[in-house]
């Protein structure tokens, strides 16, 4: 690991009530030519954060400065944040006035936030939906303009996220990013784990990008509305295993009054893989303001498969036969559902969860190698043909391929697997004694 790690410039700290800070002794305070320093604010690793008065604008500002050392390199990267933060001018984006590396002590001075830290603000309580949509869009709106300057913040997490004395939010902090311009080909692991994007923590600097800064900022989103963050873990280690490979519980687990389009936002924000996300922060603020406006989001709203996907992962692999019913109990839903949709005219609800179904494949296939591992063949062979039936695909060919074991098995019955007919017939033979513990009810919703 560089030495020069997330620690090294964090101090993220600029934001208070001045009227309540405590009294530090004066004389404990850097002498900075030009500036009057009045309280300090927070601390991180090596920087340290003062309120100051500067006294020929006779202005308040934040200064940021690096304590107890010399070493250049630790300048530069003062200097290199400052000039990131120097560069974007948003109203969502804390200003940076002034930058001395020159002489000690280094600094630099920006916008001093009188008000509090989101961090802060959701200790007490938890926003409202619409309030979580209007943050988002405020902050959305910031990382276009960052990014658009090529610049990544890659630490966007409630603690860095201001919020003034009129309720307007402001983004803090971009000291990784300026560690990420100055270090990319290091050995530095940028973020902080509740708030981080899988290929941060797994370190793939190839994959850091855009969609990283839209994977923390859902996660935000995500903890404004119920208060935790998406991903939680008794340790360090066991927290970076699960952001890489386990889903956030569903939203509604935690608060069931969320609006269907800001949850179908945030869960896009919050796919695995970066090409899964929203592919810049234009297009998350034009679905954030449609949901706003009452309008039709692009997101696939959330369903029955996103709550397969939770209890897939949480619950049914680990679990024996009567959590695999279950499992298939639901997919037989879905199938019968797609079946009346295709009868119907809401094609784009149909489209929508067929590629729910197809992003699922992968793993309910896995499980079903899993159900043969443990000597459960028959209910292996009833997930594949169910799988078989919800293949979306209506190319033989690919179908085929992607429902191998069932296509086996079919061959191995003397079924003409050439014949789609007979493979559907096949399959729904297969699925009748899990298709009889289904209301009847299911086929007519």
């Amino acid at each position: 690991m560089n030495r020069y790690s997330t620690e090294a410039l964090d101090a993220p700290t600029i934001v208070g009530d001045a009227t309540n800070l405590p009294h530090t002794a004066s004389e404990s305070f850097p002498q900075i030519p030009g500036y009057e320093i009045l309280y300090q604010l927070g601390r991180g690793g090596m920087g340290v954060v003062y309120l100051a008065r500067h006294k020929a604008l006779d202005r308040r500002v934040a200064l940021k400065t690096l304590r107890g050392t010399e070493d250049p390199e630790l300048a530069n990267l003062l200097l290199s944040e400052a000039k990131i933060a120097g560069r974007l001018e948003h109203p969502a984006i804390v200003p940076v006035y002034e930058v001395n590396t020159q002489r000690q002590p280094w600094f630099f001075s920006m916008g001093y936030v009188d008000g509090e830290d989101l961090a802060k603000k959701l200790s007490r309580q938890v926003m409202e939906p619409r309030a979580v949509g209007e943050m988002g869009v405020a902050l959305a709106e910031a990382i276009v303009c960052a990014h658009r300057q090529g610049v990544l913040h890659l630490d966007i997490k409630p603690a860095n996220i201001l919020i003034d004395s009129q309720d307007q939010v402001k983004l803090a902090d971009f000291g990784l990013a300026a560690l990420h311009t100055d270090y990319a080909h290091a050995d530095v692991q940028f973020g902080t784990p509740q708030f981080m994007s899988p290929e941060q923590a797994m370190g793939d600097k190839s994959r850091i990008g855009e969609s990283s800064d839209i994977y923390s900022l859902g996660a935000v989103l995500y903890a404004a509305l119920v208060g935790r963050p998406p991903i939680v873990a008794a340790t360090t280690t066991e927290l970076m295993g699960r952001v890489i490979s386990q889903q956030p519980a569903p939203l509604r687990q935690f608060r069931q009054k969320i609006p269907v389009e800001l949850e179908a936002i945030i869960n896009k924000c919050l796919r695995k893989l970066p090409e899964e996300r929203y592919q810049n922060a234009a297009a998350l603020v034009t679905d954030l303001k449609a949901y706003l406006e009452g309008k039709r989001v692009l997101a696939p709203k959330p369903g029955l498969l996103q709550a397969l996907r939770y209890q897939l992962q949480y619950h049914v692999v680990a679990s024996r036969v009567s959590g695999t019913i279950v499992l298939m109990l639901v997919l037989l839903a879905t199938w019968l559902f797609l079946k009346n949709v295709k009868q119907s005219t809401e094609l784009q609800r149909l489209r929508d969860m067929e590629v729910q179904i197809v992003q699922q494949g992968q793993v309910l296939h896995g499980l079903a190698s899993e159900l043969s591992r443990r000597n459960q063949s028959k209910e292996a062979d009833q997930l594949a043909a169910i799988l078989f039936l919800l293949s979306p695909s209506t190319n033989q060919t690919e179908k085929s391929r992607d429902s191998q074991r069932f296509i086996d098995l079919a061959g191995a019955a003397g079924i003409d697997t050439r014949n789609h007919e007979a493979l559907t017939e096949f399959a729904e033979q297969l699925i009748a004694p899990i298709r009889s513990k289904l209301p009847t009810v299911s086929e007519h919703e």
